[in-house]
């Protein structure tokens, strides 16, 4: 009979040790759940500041042009 309690003892650790695997699976799956909308997140945010800085680049041409405008304009009519 003690060998059907160890067995016993052998099944219940084995599921036991089962279960916690499972939820140690469940947790990866919504960690990596996480991962993905925050490489979503930091990919969109990404692609925002690359517009941003192309209009600032534009806008800063623009002030170039318009300096380069007024200087002209100062020294023609000296």
């Amino acid at each position: 009979m003690q060998g059907v309690g160890i067995a016993d003892e052998s099944l219940t650790a084995i599921l036991t040790t089962t279960d916690d695997v499972f939820v140690l699976i469940d947790e990866i799956a919504v960690a990596a759940g996480q991962q993905d909308i925050a490489a979503a997140e930091i990919s969109t945010h990404s692609e925002k500041v690359a517009s941003l800085a192309n209009q600032n680049s534009y806008r800063a041409g623009q002030v170039a042009e318009i300096a380069g405008h007024l200087h002209r304009l100062t020294y023609s009519t000296e």
